[in-house]
């Protein structure tokens, strides 16, 4: 069943949680929050047992209507916050305490105070399997790391804290690919820099991060993560929001709110407020790569290099791979 049909097929049940006014959620903003639904990945906020059952009810009646059957073993629930009895096993399935995984993103407190789960090496070191022994030109290996190694540690990466030595370890994984060697044949920072530049375009990582944590403090509307910034982001966060509440001062402060904190701080040293606040994701994404990284030091460039497409153009040439790596190593002076 493709995802939009399957969505279609799941609405009714959802709707009909929202409907009872009998289940009263949790208020975590400015109305309560009953339902979570991705795909087939459902969850059911109460804040009673005589909630669970109604929903449990409601599951019953949506499977005998349609055909379809719950999985208790692989349905979960979880006992956050006081409740005077915490059972094991109820309504016929297994219960903890917390919420160690959701949608695939690993939730447990040393995860998210260290940071341990942010970058997933060993999915890169899988995908990076696959593609060893395919004769690729340095253009195409670029692109390699940039639509397939890069996209199994930004899913996680977006929203859990991630570790500098992490952060380095999938760079240094991306630049020897490139290369196709250990030796990596010249500063790694030039691969950052946009084909136009010189460089190979290569995704650097710390800055998608960066970038990632200041837009999602700018752009910030949904009433349940604006509330969670300013309960959660603690003292760090109090000098950039409107807040009347001194909890918000006083609050422990969870790591990913803190590389909030650092993003802004790295961004405001660095630009203006003016163009902080209109600036799209990748226009400063490449706007702080041409301010960070220093020009290559290799053959002088033409004084149009500004606008230079030689590296464009050769990657979509129709000729060898081999003269363009041949090109690539001539104009960058590394040795062939």
């Amino acid at each position: 069943m493709s995802p939009l049909l399957f969505a279609l097929y799941l609405e009714p049940l959802c709707k009909i949680i929202m409907a009872d006014e009998s289940i009263q959620g949790v208020n975590l903003g400015t109305g309560p929050t009953k339902i979570l639904a991705y795909a087939d990945d459902v969850a059911i906020v109460c804040s009673s047992k005589r909630e669970l059952e109604l929903a449990v009810k409601h599951l019953s009646d949506f499977s005998n209507a349609s055909g379809a059957v719950m999985n208790m073993s692989k349905s979960t629930g979880a006992w956050l916050g006081p409740w005077i009895t915490k059972p094991e096993r109820y309504l016929g399935m297994n219960w903890s305490c917390s919420v160690s995984k959701y949608l695939g993103i690993e939730l447990e407190t040393l995860s998210l105070s260290t940071g341990r789960e942010g970058i997933h090496l060993n999915k890169v070191h899988g995908k990076m399997s696959e593609w060893h022994g395919r004769y690729l030109s340095f253009f195409n290996r670029s692109f390699v790391c940039n639509s397939v190694f890069f996209s199994s540690v930004w899913y996680a990466a977006q929203v859990v804290p991630s570790r500098q030595v992490d952060i380095h370890k999938f760079h240094r994984i991306c630049a020897t690919f490139i290369w196709q060697s250990l030796f990596e044949r010249m500063r790694r920072t030039n691969l950052f820099l946009s084909l136009s530049k010189g460089g190979m375009g290569l995704v650097n990582l710390e800055l998608k991060i960066k970038v990632n944590r200041l837009l999602f403090f700018r752009d910030q509307i949904h009433p349940v993560l604006a509330r969670s910034l300013k309960c959660l982001g603690g003292r760090y966060l109090s000098a950039w929001q409107v807040s009347t509440e001194e909890a918000s001062r006083r609050a422990p402060v969870l790591r990913f709110y803190k590389e909030i904190e650092d993003a802004i701080t790295f961004f405001q040293s660095r630009f203006s407020w003016d163009y902080l606040i209109q600036a799209n994701r990748k226009k400063l994404y490449w706007d702080t790569i041409d301010l960070v990284i220093p020009p290559p030091m290799y053959r002088s460039p033409p004084e149009s290099v500004e606008g230079s497409t030689v590296f464009k153009k050769l990657r979509k040439y129709p000729v060898k791979t081999c003269i363009k790596d041949f090109f690539v190593k001539f104009h960058t002076g590394v040795a062939c």
